[in-house]
This record gives structure tokens, sequence and C-alpha cells, in this order.
């Protein structure tokens, strides 16, 4: 099990990676999020993928985890911010 993780332009051109490795920090918190948050919607086997706007509301989720949070958080918002900038995707590829 693990996850890829792309930032994405808007043309789905692939702008950086991390992988959230076989224990899957980040699909836990995805796993444990509350049903209204964006979290909670990525799948587990799949592709999701977060456009510009829910983006922005993804990094607010992040950003309100605690401090001691696992490190892909930071890598998550790291990818999510360059496809802010780039108006484009967060791709989230579940296996």
């Amino acid at each position: 099990m693990g996850m890829a993780i792309y930032a994405e332009g808007h043309a789905h051109n692939r702008l950086g990676s991390t992988f959230d490795g076989v224990d899957a920090p980040f699909l836990r918190l995805c796993r444990s999020a509350p049903r209204e948050s964006l979290r909670w919607g990525v799948m587990q086997y799949g592709d999701t993928y977060f456009n510009r706007a829910q983006l922005e509301r993804l990094v607010e989720e992040l950003e309100a985890l605690p401090p001691d949070r696992p490190v892909i958080v930071e890598e998550v918002l790291r990818l999510a911010r360059l496809a802010i900038r780039n108006a484009g995707y967060l791709h989230v590829i579940g296996d």
C-alpha cells in the first residue's frame, strides 16, 4: 500500500511529486478526518484530484493540524502550494 502524490499544472503536466510510503501516514490522516473535511475524500484506491479552490481549503486544513504531524504533510503542503501557483491540481493516486 502507498500513495503517489503529484502537483500538476493546468494541462496536467507534472510539477513535483512525493510518495506516502507503505506505512501511509498521509492516508491515515485522511481516513481519520471528519466527513466534512477534504482529506476525508482522498480515495485509498484510485485517483483523487483537488482543483485550485479545493487546494486552498486543503492547505488550511493541513496547516491546522498539530505541529507534531508527519513529515509527509509538509511535502503535501509544498505540492499543493505549487499547484495553486500554477493554477493546477493535486493528484493523489491510491495503490
